[in-house]
């Protein structure tokens, strides 16, 4: 990994971090207030399901990339 990725990955975390935490305390009141199935549980549902998609969707990424260096780490195997 480039220094300037890892500098960046480095900056972008707790950035991102405190922005969840912006957008999720109003969501959260929101559904409490207005959401589905009594109001409280719809907040663990819908942040159960975001995580449960964020969750796929990395997994999935990080096999393309595993997938792609399996396939470079051959081709310089067999080009010895």
């Amino acid at each position: 990994m480039r220094a300037s990725a890892r500098l960046c990955s480095m900056l972008m975390f707790p950035t991102g971090k405190n922005f969840g935490t912006v957008l999720a305390q109003p969501l959260t009141g929101f559904l409490c207030e207005y959401g589905f199935d009594g109001g409280w549980p719809s907040v663990f549902y819908v942040f159960g399901e975001f995580t449960s998609l964020l969750s796929s969707a990395s997994h999935v990424r990080l096999k393309v990339l595993f997938l792609h260096n399996a396939q470079n780490v051959v081709c310089l195997n067999s080009s010895l």
